[in-house]
């Protein structure tokens, strides 16, 4: 697996982290964070490896609004509202 981004609870690089590799994640509520939490609805900032693009779904199976990301940055506009992802490298 090629690691495309880690995203993170927290802003600033913060909390739990969720390293994704390239490809997709349809249902980020099957990913869990720990025993009592999983990772939907709560991502807040991102670290995406050089020459790859992070795209963050408000909804499973990549629907609602999309926010595409190709560095490190705080989401601030849609903290705490993803549900699926797709990542992809050069």
């Amino acid at each position: 697996h090629v690691t495309c981004a880690t995203v993170f609870e927290h802003r600033d690089f913060q909390g739990a982290a969720l390293v994704i590799s390239v490809g997709e994640i349809r249902w980020l509520p099957g990913i869990m964070m720990s025993p009592s939490q999983n990772w939907n609805d709560v991502i807040s900032s991102a670290q995406v490896r050089p020459g790859c693009h992070l795209q963050l779904f408000e909804h499973g199976d990549f629907g609602g609004y999309r926010d595409i990301v190709d560095n490190q940055i705080n989401l601030v506009q849609h903290n705490d509202q993803y549900s699926s992802a797709k990542c992809s490298c050069n």
